[in-house]
């Protein structure tokens, strides 16, 4: 997507949400999200409560089915599919929400985006803010009529091949999500038996990015954490499965950066290739270490 069509501030508080969807502009999206190790089930989630219209957003449904990566993003004829099964307008700023603590929610933000939805934003502080604020939510199953959303693909994907150039040259940034003990392989990952991370990255866990409440920290507190990871060069996010990843796309865009492309397939992807071997370290200092790691 070029970059003077991306929204400058990707982020809507709840007076600002509740404002625009009762004026008839605005449609929200649950982005819930569970991993298949984790207890809960989002679906039921959301028929427990959701905000007011929101449009139910499944992860795994919205993924290609010819791949065992998890949670690829498919061709956009398959996308505009599911978003107009899940009921997505195209004429309305579609606001994208967590239930709890900041987690999927950007990685749906940056889908949008990537199949050209020109205004997507975040709800600051998610369900909670919005239940804490007093505003009503609904409850049962998404009854949406058929939506009339429209995708293109603006390439906001990094590639196998571009992370592999970006390790080979340097001419792109690499930052990894992932916890530090992760980064450095003293842990071992959960897609994967290889440990360690790609050749020249940096380690900016996505945790530090956040407030211990769970949602993204202030802007000036955001270009201070990433001040000493970025540089000119444009951004490549990566994590275990690209979830995580699009967390520090966000508080990259927060923080003024447009430059910035997610690498879907992430560590699932590049742990276990034979082509990206030759270009993984492990236990070695490479990369920039987060202050605020520890806490993820």
């Amino acid at each position: 997507m070029p970059v003077d069509t991306l929204a400058p501030d990707p982020l809507i508080s709840v007076e600002d949400a509740r404002a625009l969807h009762q004026a008839g502009r605005a449609q929200f999206v649950d982005a819930t999200y569970f991993a298949a190790s984790e207890p809960g089930n989002a679906l039921d989630s959301y028929r427990e409560s959701h905000l007011p219209g929101a449009a139910f957003f499944d992860i795994e449904a919205a993924s290609r089915a010819d791949t065992d990566l998890p949670h690829m993003l498919p061709d956009a004829a398959a996308f505009e599919a599911f978003a107009r099964s899940a009921g997505l307008a195209a004429d309305k700023t579609l606001i994208v929400y967590d239930r709890i603590r900041l987690r999927s929610a950007p990685r749906v933000w940056w889908t949008l985006e990537h199949y050209g939805h020109r205004s997507v934003k975040v709800l600051d502080g998610g369900l909670e803010a919005w239940v804490a604020a007093g505003h009503p939510v609904e409850s049962g199953p998404p009854d949406l009529p058929p939506g009339d959303f429209r995708a293109t693909d603006q390439a906001r994907i990094a590639t196998l091949d571009h992370v592999l150039k970006a390790a080979e040259t340097g001419h792109a940034q690499i930052l990894d999500a992932r916890p530090s003990s992760r980064f450095s392989g003293a842990d071992g990952d959960n897609w994967t038996q290889r440990k360690g991370h790609i050749r020249g990255s940096k380690s900016v866990p996505a945790g530090s990015l956040l407030t211990p409440e769970g949602s993204l920290r202030p802007t000036e507190d955001l270009t201070a954490l990433l001040a000493p990871a970025l540089d000119d060069r444009p951004i490549i996010t990566t994590c275990g499965s690209g979830i995580a990843a699009a967390i520090i796309a966000l508080a990259a865009r927060v923080a003024g950066r447009t430059d910035v492309t997610v690498y879907d397939g992430s560590w699932a992807e590049w742990g276990r290739s034979d082509r990206t071997e030759h270009l993984t370290d492990a236990d070695t200092p490479s990369g920039h270490q987060n202050p605020e790691a520890a806490k993820t």
